[in-house]
């Protein structure tokens, strides 16, 4: 693996390098994230806080002769005072990306660790809020022509084992694939169509372990005129998870209407609603069953900003109805107040919050009350050049009726500030 140091003396000494007929470009990209949480478990009653700085540092090269090309990026990622001292030298240090590029004259075929990110993200997304970002090991294809924009890939997300008592070797590990395209020939009306799919088999120490969806979706944007824009995005994804039969959705819808101005306001509502289904097993169990599950299974898509700033609600089982409102001050200034209504699609099953974590006691069986809490978020982007963009802000969660049960009344305070700069 490239050292982090010897990219640095690259970037120092040169921002374009040549060596014959290989053309080398530098990369250098630094994520700095502070932030606190008050009440982050929702333990009412209970005085508790949360401050940590969250750092990323990235820098690597890419190169092109003919028409092969490539990039490797390096990376270390971490909470500041998280080593053992200041001379602590703890591994920190791993490969981001490294692919080669093949040129098709349309498009691409990569090959190697990289991005993938379809449309906004909501369902396939370069994690842009995390500092350690996310990368897949596989093979990408890309093509565009005549309005056409096309990706396919597939990426392997655990190795393959054989098992060690001689049994055949039926881990073939976890694959993750899929596929998209998007017809922009008329600018007003932008169809897409995609296709996603998980496949997780068995193990040695879980030889019983199965889950795979096919997840098929689409997404519209209209945009009427240079200040409107309608947006519907929804997928399904029909599957197993052992022997029960997953049968889970999502829809999301957006519209924005922007006006004139020397502020250039705007005005945004949209409706996010993801399927549910009611536990059978009592909460003290920590294990929420099924007859079918409708649990989404959205690890790879982007949760941050689209469900409230504070993270508390996850893409399943829920319903959330937002209103925002906003300015445009500046070129490169926007400031957001978004106000969020959630609530459980199926009263009687869990409120998960991102990463699938159950929030308080996780479900009340019986339960007719499907309303979480309401979220009020303020936000300030501020892209001050081509090379840094800032922003930061603050988000209330307060839960009521079946989220006050779960949780308690305590609220939660989150604020960040965080700066982006890439070269």
């Amino acid at each position: 693996m490239p050292s982090l140091i010897a990219v640095l003396t690259l970037l120092v000494s040169s921002s374009t390098a040549r060596a014959g007929d290989v053309e080398m470009t530098p990369h250098l990209f630094v994520h700095l994230r502070p932030e606190a949480r008050l009440n982050p478990a929702f333990v009412a009653g209970e005085d508790d806080g949360v401050v940590a700085v969250q750092q990323a540092l990235r820098a690597g090269v890419s190169g092109s002769t003919g028409r092969l090309s490539g990039r490797v990026d390096v990376q270390e990622v971490r909470a500041w005072g998280a080593r053992s001292g200041s001379t602590g030298a703890e591994a920190a240090v791993h490969a981001y990306q490294g692919y080669m590029d093949v040129d098709t004259g349309s498009g691409f075929v990569r090959f190697g660790r990289q991005e993938l990110h379809f449309h906004d993200g909501f369902f396939l997304s370069r994690a842009p809020f995390n500092p350690a970002g996310r990368s897949f090991d596989g093979v990408r294809w890309h093509h565009e022509q005549d309005g056409l924009d096309a990706d396919v890939f597939v990426s392997q997300l655990r190795a393959a084992a054989g098992w060690v008592d001689g049994e055949p070797p039926i881990d073939v590990g976890d694959w993750f694939a899929g596929g998209q395209a998007t017809f922009s020939g008329n600018k007003v009306v932008v169809p897409s169509v995609f296709v996603l799919s998980k496949s997780g088999g068995a193990t040695e120490a879980d030889p019983e372990r199965s889950d795979r969806w096919v997840g098929p979706g689409g997404r519209l944007v209209v945009t009427p005129a240079d200040e409107t824009s309608v947006t519907v995005d929804g997928m399904a994804q029909i599957g197993k998870v052992g022997d029960i039969d997953r049968r889970a959705w999502q829809v999301i819808g957006r519209v924005e209407q922007g006006f004139g101005g020397g502020l250039r306001p705007g005005v945004a509502a949209r409706i996010d609603q993801s399927s549910g289904s009611a536990c059978l097993d009592a909460p003290d169990t920590g294990v929420c069953r099924s007859d079918v599950n409708r649990t989404m299974d959205l690890q790879f898509g982007r949760n941050f900003y689209l469900r409230g700033l504070a993270n508390q609600v996850a893409a399943t089982n829920s319903r959330q109805l937002a209103l925002e409102t906003f300015v445009r001050p500046a070129d490169g200034v926007r400031v957001e107040l978004i106000g969020s209504w959630f609530q459980l699609t199926d009263p009687e099953g869990p409120w998960v919050r991102n990463g699938g974590v159950l929030q308080g006691s996780g479900w009340k069986q019986g339960n007719d009350d499907p309303n979480l809490g309401w979220e009020l978020d303020a936000r300030v982007n501020w892209k001050v050049s081509k090379q840094l963009v800032i922003d930061g802000g603050g988000a209330w969660f307060q839960p009521v009726g079946t989220g006050a049960e779960l949780t308690g009344d305590d609220g939660q305070l989150y604020t960040f500030i965080r700066s982006r700069f890439t070269l």
